[in-house]
């Protein structure tokens, strides 16, 4: 058990880093929205691109141990293929950038909905803050891939504005499972 709790540690702190590198990437977004659209959807790509690679490395590292990681496959496969295509081919996505960013938050947010599910289920008592984050990611996936404010803010803004609070909301989410790593890692088992 002090494997699999060190390796689950290990891959939160990994986490970390994905966090970072997306509120860079949204405060990219964010501040510098006059810059082309093309050079927002490839650094977007970039970023789908290395949380696929970073799913998948979940699926085969951790996945095999146990179930925490196992339907990782799945969406790291198509996480990998969309940001290569966004890299390649910038142009056609520039006016999908919205539903890439959409898509990728309502995948976080299922996938914090099956966190809540498999903790609610042994009674974990955070599972209603994992919840709430996951129902957030949602509505921050849903509004980004149906942009109702496209007259009020360009899309490169809200998208941005909706990564940097996405991984705000996942920070909380990452600290909490830290804190309770042993806890998590039986749920999961």
């Amino acid at each position: 058990m002090n494997r699999a709790v060190k390796n689950f540690n290990n891959l939160l702190n990994i986490s970390f880093l994905m966090i970072a590198l997306d509120v860079l990437v949204g405060c990219f977004l964010i501040f510098y929205t006059d810059i082309a659209t093309t050079v927002a959807t490839v650094v977007s790509g970039c970023l789908v691109l290395v949380h696929g690679i970073f799913a998948l490395i979940d699926y085969f590292y951790v996945g095999m141990f146990f179930n925490f990681m196992k339907y990782r496959f799945i969406p790291g496969i198509l996480l990998v293929l969309l940001g290569i295509v966004m890299i390649i081919s910038p142009t056609y996505f520039i006016s999908l950038l919205g539903v890439g960013i959409g898509i990728w938050l309502l995948s976080v947010g299922v996938e914090s909905l099956f966190y809540t599910y498999r903790l609610w289920q042994n009674k974990e008592e955070i599972y209603s803050l994992i919840l709430f984050i996951g129902l957030c990611s949602l509505v921050m996936g849903v509004l980004t891939v149906i942009n109702p404010f496209s007259r009020f803010m360009l899309l490169p803004k809200l998208a941005g504005i909706f990564v940097v609070a996405n991984g705000i909301l996942n920070i909380v989410q990452i600290l909490l499972f830290k804190k309770r790593s042993k806890n998590i890692i039986k749920v999961f088992k």
